[in-house]
């Protein structure tokens, strides 16, 4: 944080809104971060309303349903300790919601994957083909296409199956849990 940040921030209130906002957004607590940050301008922030901030914000990301339409989007689980500590994610969460979170990030991004994968697939055929209408061409780059055409194909049917086992399940368990 900038010194006008955290000059900013010395109104304790905006404490609360920093952290419900990091809470919000599914982070890990900032607090330190941020601390570590305006000490080097000599400024002192509130953490007490920081953490009362971080908590109710967390308690809004942390639905189910927040959950499930992040992974959906391929979102909501970090990777890599730069992620957990940046970045949404459900083990951000208090431990006794992540397991209950986890059914409904685990549903939602198996679905996300095999349909991203599937996508790709298709894509990069079409592609192909539509570069394979260039009648200037040479053949080394009309045997590039047609083996990208051949790879995809030969994998699509798998995609597809993945496909369709993650849309049975996630349909499965949007009906189990009654969502829409």
């Amino acid at each position: 944080m900038s010194k006008t940040e955290c000059l900013g921030a010395g109104d304790y209130s905006r404490w609360t809104i920093l952290g419900q906002n990091d809470g919000l957004e599914g982070k890990a607590p900032q607090i330190d971060k941020r601390g570590q940050a305006c000490a080097k301008h000599n400024i002192i922030i509130d953490s007490e309303s920081y953490k009362v901030g971080y908590r109710k914000g967390l308690a809004v990301y942390c639905k189910p349903q927040n959950i499930f339409n992040l992974a959906l989007q391929g979102k909501g689980q970090g990777q890599g300790s730069w992620l957990l500590q940046n970045g949404g994610s459900y083990t951000n969460c208090p431990l006794e919601l992540q397991s209950e979170l986890s059914s409904y990030y685990i549903v939602g991004y198996n679905y996300y994957q095999a349909k991203s994968q599937l996508d790709k697939l298709e894509k990069g055929i079409a592609s192909a083909r539509s570069s394979l209408k260039e009648s200037s061409l040479k053949s080394e780059q009309r045997e590039y296409y047609h083996g990208i055409i051949s790879e995809n194909t030969e994998l699509l049917p798998s995609a597809k199956s993945s496909y369709e086992e993650a849309r049975r399940e996630l349909v499965q368990f949007k009906k189990q849990n009654g969502m829409n």
